[in-house]
């Protein structure tokens, strides 16, 4: 999907939410656990999103599993909705390198 989307040009921060489906993610976190429950290799999963997602997670470990989350600040406080605003692609301040 990334692929696709950057093709047609569309490569702001709003389409970066929309070339990652929630439904893919359900599936990656399902299988990291299913493979780190059926190997007992202690396993991470990184950037989850959503607070299910971190249900996942806590039920695994209530099972046993050594399985491990973090997230992003940006999961934790935006929303689809702040990557819509006017200008989000306008940094407010600027860095320049000496």
């Amino acid at each position: 999907m990334q692929e696709e989307y950057v093709a047609q040009g569309k490569t702001s921060p709003v389409y970066h939410g929309k070339t990652r489906p929630e439904l893919m993610e359900v599936e990656a976190i399902n299988r990291a656990i299913t493979l780190a429950e059926i190997t007992g290799c202690p396993t991470l999963i990184a950037h989850i999103s959503t607070a299910k997602r971190l249900q996942f997670v806590q039920e695994a470990k209530a099972r046993g599993v050594q399985v491990y989350a973090e997230s992003c600040p940006h999961y934790l406080v935006l929303s689809d909705e702040n990557y819509e605003l006017e200008g989000h692609e306008r940094p407010s301040l600027s860095y320049h390198h000496p």
